[in-house]
């Protein structure tokens, strides 16, 4: 007999004794399927489905061909026609259709039957009632779908059966995408299980969907679940961060060491950082992770980072991730913390988020901040939030930490002695001399502690291994082949024992270290090695909705092959800002990993992500934070124009602020530092990225983007030359770029060139040529519109009368530029511009020797500032209202604005004016008659005048060397 097997569900399909059919005409395909379906009809009704619009003479001998059609292709008589004016199927033939089992089944078959709408895929062209009658079904049956889903889930909430559970709400959210008690009952089933990470997964998609789709949040019911399971999650976070960790073995007396020193820590005794050192994979991390372990975290707070290699070159990024977890304990504690250093440490620190209401807006009003306040502002953070409970800071692999971070550690130390912040460090053996001189110089104050762990010998090898796989007994021999193999190195070991534990056959053991790692990953499916392959090109993690992206899983498939890989122990999942992040247990796991992909796979993977980064760049400050991961990315990808353009932002982004003569606050420049860079450093930098230039080909489609990078890069070496007093190399740059001028070259780079000019124009006090660049900037500004430039120009045309001795003309200029700063509509950023106007108001005064008004305008500068919280500017104007006190012989006020002139001025990579103020500091000693110290001081003066050779403060330093009583000085 006949047996024929017919799938209406997903794709519809025909088997004929097991064979597939395949027809040739779709029409006589629909015929087949509406009969299995009713087992007999009217022709009349046939034809109306089939074709219904043409002739009936025409629509019935279709009709007839189809059902001829139908016998050939099965080869019998599948349709009959008792009678002239009805077809029905074969009794004769056994039809077996998956609806009939959806319709006649338990749950569980039913459910399982459905594989998709009801002939999902098949259509029939210009044929009206033959879609409506598809639609009206695909309806009703995904309904029944869904209603049967739904009572089934309900049985297995009752019986608390969680696999079954989440496979059938899955099921559902595939047919109904915004069931949310489907999603609700997934978390809730992961939360049960303990899988925190997997329920926030769950909420996180849900959350997604319902603002991107419907613009509404998940209800309370959700909420309310979703916060349960974080503050769950949150409470075991110290615990849950070493889950890779849970077993440990040894090192006995390396935790009673840590014991003992957070003991006289937690005691308010001396206490020494511990440093604990040795090779990659001898468990220096699940020491610490251990001890950490132990510990009580309602009494005390944790805060780990890691350093990256990746990352190495690029400053203060470890500091990133401690004040992301910082911003989170100021408001889960209410710890108090002024306002001025939380918008210092915003703008040096992105991800530091004290109030996200007002964080957008702490960018347009924050002055640049210079390294020495960024470290004293964050000093003073990290002990405001040990006043209710002390701190622990977790430095990873701090052989990678950069210049910067490591000084803000050492400073952090020193100056807090351990006695309410306790760092814990952890380094490979083969760490450089910043480290070395870090070490020294923290041992001389007793205030660090070295912990140095070795590879276990032979007989704690054979003790590890019985410990780790308890029900493997394995003969001396293979112990011995673990021991050479493995040379005691705990990573390695471990390695080797999960392949046992997975394959339980000793012989997968390969005979070298590398190959150990090869051997671990031979378990692993396809969809394992790829999501495997693509979480190892981030060199430190990736959250999961970008994971997602560059593969082409579901969100349960993804959760799935993540939680096996979890499993194996080679992937670890960590909490962050409530999102989930995915890394690998060991740096060298991943570094192999990496190693043994596709180049092309690598390649394609980097360029995708670097375009992901940049796709969710918010184009403010923030970004910032991003250069090193594009640059890493882009390099790796081979696309040389975009890596260099983040190369150049990053540097753009530590030498802008000191290389402008009070340039306007804004977004770009709130986060400039100095001494960030020495100046071998950045000339390194510009050597290097002039090679990357000239290597990058020209093409129609990148010239613009080339061009614009070049220029961009010749203004910041001009800009350097004129800073540094290379006015000749400066000024040839700068004319450079103002002779290309063209439709391709920004406008701003020709005005922002023509202001350097002015200002190498004011360091050799030259007012023809400062009055010839003047002019034409002016033109630019006024012809292009820019109405923030004017005021700045007038500022400068202002101090150009000065230098003329213009006094009137140039008093008149400088009000009218501070009018016209107070008429934009976003002031604030030109605070630093209108100080600097007072200040030169100040100027005007001063030369006419009213050093009464000059005082006061000086002093209305400094307010501004000061209220303000800038620091650019300051040092100068203090150095300013210093010289009119003097004047004044107001003795105490002079010498109090001095000496705030020099604290700033060691602390800022600016000579501007620097000289002066070392004269005036000699001028104040001279009448104080400590002729000794005036001295030194005017030798000073004497150095720092060399370096710009500024005709003006020639004139200052040669009346105040006429006015005390020193030995000749040859200026």
């Amino acid at each position: 007999m006949t047996n024929i097997k017919v799938n209406l569900f997903a794709y519809p399909e025909i088997f004929k004794n097991g064979e597939k059919i395949n027809f040739p005409f779709k029409k006589a395909e629909a015929l087949i399927f509406y009969m299995v379906l009713y087992k007999q009809a009217s022709r009349d009704t046939i034809v109306n489905l089939l074709w219904g619009d043409l002739e009936e003479a025409v629509a019935k001998k279709n009709l007839r061909n189809a059902v001829y059609s139908i016998k050939r292709i099965f080869n019998e008589e599948v349709l009959v026609s008792p009678k002239r004016s009805v077809i029905m199927l074969n009794p004769e033939i056994n039809v077996e259709v998956d609806i009939e089992r959806f319709l006649s089944s338990n749950f569980e078959e039913s459910i399982d039957v459905y594989k998709g709408d009801f002939l999902e895929g098949f259509y029939l062209k210009y044929e009206e009632h033959f879609e409506e009658w598809v639609l009206e079904l695909r309806e009703y049956y995904k309904d029944l779908y869904i209603h049967k889903l739904q009572e089934i889930i309900e049985v297995y909430e009752s019986s608390r059966n969680i696999t079954k559970l989440k496979k059938y709400c899955k099921a559902l959210i595939l047919v109904d995408e915004y069931n949310e008690k489907a999603y609700r009952t997934i978390m809730y089933s992961y939360k049960e299980e303990g899988k925190y990470d997997k329920a926030i997964y769950v909420y996180n998609k849900l959350l997604d969907l319902l603002k991107k789709e419907l613009e509404v949040s998940p209800d309370e019911k959700t909420i309310n679940l979703y916060k349960e399971i974080i503050n769950i999650k949150s409470s075991g976070k110290v615990s849950e961060e070493c889950d890779e960790f849970s077993f440990f073995y040894g090192r006995n007396k390396e935790l009673t060491l840590l014991k003992n020193n957070y003991n006289d820590f937690i005691l308010n005794k001396p206490a020494r950082a511990p440093i604990v050192i040795g090779e990659a994979g001898i468990g220096k991390s699940s020491l610490i992770c251990k001890f950490l372990s132990t510990i009580n975290t309602n009494k005390i707070n944790v805060i780990s980072t890691v350093c990256y290699q990746a990352e190495e070159e690029y400053l203060l990024k470890p500091w990133n991730n401690v004040f992301n977890q910082i911003s989170n304990i100021i408001n889960s504690e209410n710890v108090k913390v002024s306002q001025e250093l939380i918008e210092i440490i915003s703008c040096i620190f992105p991800t530091f988020q004290f109030d996200k209401r007002n964080h957008a807006n702490i960018y347009k009003s924050m002055d640049m901040i210079k390294y020495q306040a960024a470290e004293e502002a964050a000093i003073k953070i990290l002990n405001e939030c040990t006043k209710n409970k002390k701190l622990i800071l977790f430095f990873d692999d701090i052989q990678w930490i950069d210049k910067l971070s490591i000084t803000m550690l050492k400073n952090l130390i020193l100056q807090n002695g351990n006695g309410n912040i306790l760092p814990i460090l952890v380094s490979r053996e083969e760490y450089n001399n910043k480290i070395i001189n870090f070490l020294n110089q923290l041992k001389v104050k007793n205030l660090i502690s070295e912990i140095q762990l070795h590879r276990l010998n032979k007989e704690q090898t054979v003790e590890f291994i019985s410990k780790y796989i308890p029900n493997f007994n394995l003969d001396n021999e293979k112990i011995e082949a673990i021991y050479e193999e493995t040379e005691g190195n705990i990573f390695f070991i471990t390695e080797v024992l999960n392949n046992i534990k997975e394959s339980k056959d000793f012989n997968l053991i390969s005979p070298k270290m590398e190959n150990i790692l090869q051997t671990r990953l031979y378990s692993l499916n396809k969809d394992e090695r790829k999501i495997l392959n693509i979480i190892s090109v981030f060199f430190d993690k990736v959250n999961f909705q970008n994971l997602k992206e560059l593969c082409n899983y579901d969100d349960f498939e993804l959760i799935d092959i993540i939680g096996e890989l979890k499993n194996k122990c080679i992937i670890k999942e960590s909490f962050e800002n409530e999102n989930i992040n995915i890394q690998f247990t060991h740096q060298k796991m991943r570094e192999f990993v990496y190693s043994k992909a596709g180049l092309f796979e690598k390649k394609i993977l980097h360029e995708k992500i670097g375009q992901l980064i940049e796709e969710n760049l918010k184009h403010n400050l923030a970004d910032n934070i991003f250069n090193s991961k594009l640059i890493y990315h882009f390099e790796r990808s081979g696309n040389k124009l975009k890596s260099l353009k983040y190369m150049i932002k990053e540097l753009n982004m530590y030498l802008q602020s000191h290389h402008e003569l009070f340039p306007v606050v804004n977004e770009e420049l709130q986060n400039t530092t100095l001494g960030f860079l020495t100046d071998v450093e950045a000339y390194d930098k510009f050597k290097r990225f002039n090679n990357i230039l000239y290597e990058i080909k020209e093409t129609s489609d990148n010239r613009k983007e080339l061009k614009e990078l070049k220029i961009t890069l010749q203004y910041m070496i001009g800009r350097d030359y004129i800073r540094r007093g290379r006015y000749t190399e400066g000024v040839k740059i700068m004319e450079n770029i103002i002779n290309e001028g063209s439709s391709e070259v920004d406008v701003s780079h020709i005005l922002n060139s023509y202001k350097q000019l002015i200002y190498y124009s004011m360091n050799i006090y030259n007012s023809v040529e400062m009055d010839k660049y003047l002019k034409r900037a002016l033109d630019i500004a006024i012809e292009n519109n820019l109405k923030e430039e004017i005021p700045i120009l007038y500022r400068l045309t202002g101090f150009q009368k000065i230098m003329q001795s213009k006094y009137e003309e140039a008093e008149d200029i400088l009000k009218k530029s501070i009018d016209r700063f107070n008429e934009l509509r976003d002031r604030n950023k030109y605070v630093l511009n209108i100080a600097a106007a007072y200040d030169f108001l100040g100027e005007v005064k001063k030369r006419e020797n009213k050093f009464e008004e000059a005082l006061k305008s000086y002093e209305t500068a400094i307010t501004m500032c000061e209220e303000n919280h800038i620091k650019q500017g300051l040092p100068i104007f203090y150095t300013h209202a210093a010289y009119a006190a003097c004047e004044l012989n107001i003795a105490d006020t002079s010498k109090v604005y001095i000496e705030k002139a020099l604290n700033m001025y060691e602390k800022m990579d600016v000579i501007w004016e620097k000289a002066s103020a070392y004269g005036i500091l000699a001028l104040i000693l001279s009448k104080s008659k400590d002729n000794t110290e005036a001295l030194k001081a005017f030798v000073k003066a004497e150095t720092y005048y060399k370096l710009l050779k500024n005709p003006q403060e020639y004139d200052i330093l040669e009346g105040i060397k006429q006015r005390i009583n020193i030995i000749k000085i040859s200026l």
